[in-house]
């Protein structure tokens, strides 16, 4: 019969090695690179602060930042804001108003860019795809 200490030093050994070998076919590869987040250029034309979210048809909602009168700001999409479909609806939520303006549903894929437009009237978002940049 083993001592039950030699029994724990054994499976000590077995666990570290386990956990510090690399899965077969992987030593010394660099993990992929992630694709780029999508991003969206919002230009608030109106007299009113905008915060800004993303909401996926799943029903998640993130808030993406907010966005000043008279201001255009690059937004990062985080890939947790957009659903399995890849489809988010973004909503203006206007400071001093008790409204909201939605865009409807848009897909955005990694390494997209895209426009968003708050008319001077806070009434509507207008999207407009940006072109991809080039190496």
């Amino acid at each position: 019969m083993q001592h039950p200490a030699r029994r724990l030093a054994l499976f000590a050994a077995m666990l570290v090695a386990a956990c510090t070998s690399s899965p077969p076919g992987q030593e010394g590869e660099e993990p992929a690179p992630r694709a780029p987040d999508p991003v969206l250029v919002f230009d608030n034309q109106s007299l009113y602060q905008a915060d800004v979210y993303a909401f996926s048809a799943g029903g998640s909602r993130v808030r993406l930042g907010t966005v000043q009168a008279g201001r255009r700001e690059a937004i990062r999409v985080p890939g947790t804001a957009l659903g399995g479909d890849r489809q988010v609806d973004i909503v203006a939520r206007l400071l001093t108003r008790r409204r909201t303006v939605s865009s409807g549903p848009i897909g955005l894929l990694p390494g997209d860019s895209v426009e968003v437009l708050l008319q001077s009237d806070a009434m509507a978002l207008s999207v407009l795809p940006l072109p991809r940049s080039r190496p």
